[in-house]
């Protein structure tokens, strides 16, 4: 258990004070929320839901859905955002194809309407096209030996079988078989309109920019094809499966547990509890696998949303000598928050902290933007994270205990060690995975 620290004094912070903004859906399924603050700069981010597209290809296609357009010509998107002090970059989550960019707020329509060019029409030029096919095939044979790419491919595999979610990272023989006629078709099938959303702010009016990107965006309009994504499975607690790695000196960690959204009431306990769990470096797992015993640098748990779930997920790494004994600490870490309330004194703590962070994300537009973009992914808005601060500051000791209780309980876990199992311990770890009566468990070796 963590020792009590005096909390030092702090004022009350009150209700955060929103940027003004409006929203409203194009005819086209465009959803548009623009915001308005006081800086020189226009900020965008568009996400355009990406579920299921295959991962090879949607990789190169955000490399080089910018590169050139077949109304301009390859290069020219870019020598144009030059001129306007602008940038526009593409990317790719498990959810979403993400593009993120910024102008002077003086040259937002042109910053709008390179986008809408770059969305409505790339040509996808076969020089860009190749650099970026070598590029990323070289990237990815250099991280599919990374422990902490295996381990994650491995949890996701056993968490989401049979649904995109759980996928492996693409390899570099299946990025190198992907050509431009995959990406001209990949695009046509899922780069629509329907169901993104485009977020502006910075300083435009929330009507002048809305009023532009009416008319500008209004190009973009193509029927999504759209591909079948399976339900998500069921969260499934089991024992750990042990991922044998042969000559690894380190261990790899990651214990999930099922979650709430955004948008569920129990959230702000969620969040509380995940905080004081090992959300921030004040947490107990860096109490205790950290300062205390050393096993670990840099241990956590962090909540990780997903458009259709949302997981707890604890991570670290160890010496292999040491896999046991930090996996017993996290155990019993679990089990003592799942079975006592947290103290009033940790509890503060940790409402303090978050709402601090909470603050801190609305304190410059970058910030504001990526996150007005990421309360859209999940249905929310503005209006969402006040009234989530009050949620933060009404969760007592009994409704964290509960929800702690519920989901962070040790027999609610599943998850995956990655290290050698010969050195671990012959092959098997055995665990205290405790509830009222402390079951054992065992780490079996897997292909």
């Amino acid at each position: 258990m963590i020792a009590r620290r005096p909390i030092p004094e702090v004022a009350p912070g009150g209700r955060l004070t929103l940027p003004e903004y409006g929203q409203e859906t194009l005819p086209t399924g465009l959803r548009l929320i623009a915001a308005e603050r006081r800086t020189t700069l226009f900020e965008v981010r568009l996400r355009v839901p990406f579920i299921g597209a295959p991962g090879a290809q949607a990789v190169i296609l955000a490399e080089t859905v910018l590169a050139g357009t077949t109304s301009r010509g390859q290069g020219d998107p870019h020598r144009d955002l030059h001129e306007i002090g602008g940038h526009l970059q593409a990317s790719v989550d498990a959810d979403n194809l993400i593009v993120r960019g910024s102008a002077l707020a003086e040259h937002a329509e042109r910053l709008l309407e390179i986008l809408a060019d770059a969305l409505a029409c790339p040509a996808f030029p076969a020089g860009p096209v190749d650099v970026a096919r070598g590029r990323i095939a070289r990237a990815m044979r250099v991280s599919s030996n990374q422990p902490g790419l295996i381990v994650h491919d491995e949890l996701n595999r056993r968490l989401y079988p049979g649904h995109p979610y759980g996928a492996a990272m693409p390899k570099a023989a299946q990025v190198l078989a992907v050509d431009r006629a995959d990406l001209v078709h990949l695009h046509r099938q899922l780069v629509c309109p329907s169901g993104a959303t485009l977020v502006m702010i910075g300083g435009v009016p929330p009507d002048t920019a809305l009023r532009s990107a009416r008319g500008i965006m209004a190009r973009w309009d193509r029927k999504s094809a759209g591909l079948a994504v399976p339900p998500t499975p069921s969260f499934v607690a089991g024992a750990l499966g042990l991922v044998h790695r042969p000559g690894a000196v380190q261990s790899s960690v990651r214990l999930a547990m099922a979650g709430v959204g955004l948008l569920d009431p129990r959230f702000a306990a969620l969040q509380l509890a995940n905080l004081v769990l090992g959300g921030y470096f004040s947490a107990r797992l860096v109490d205790n696998l950290r300062e205390r015993n050393g096993f670990s640098y840099t241990p956590g748990s962090t909540l990780v949303h997903r458009r259709l779930v949302t997981t707890v997920v604890v991570s670290f790494d160890v010496s292999t000598a040491v896999t046991a004994a930090a996996l017993e600490e996290t155990y019993r870490e679990l089990e003592t928050l799942a079975t006592k309330r947290i103290d009033g004194w940790e509890l503060e703590r940790a409402r303090r902290y978050v709402l601090g962070r909470q603050r801190l994300a609305m304190t410059s537009t970058t910030a504001t933007a990526d996150l007005l973009a990421e309360l859209a992914g999940h249905g929310a808005d503005l209006d969402w994270f006040a009234e989530h601060g009050d949620q933060l500051n009404d969760a007592g000791p009994a409704e964290v205990h509960q929800v702690a209780e519920y989901f962070l309980a040790p027999s609610r876990t599943a998850g995956v060690v990655l290290g050698d199992a010969e050195k671990v311990h012959n092959g098997r770890i055995a665990l205290a995975t405790s509830g009222d009566e402390r079951m054992r468990r065992v780490l079996k070796s897997v292909d």
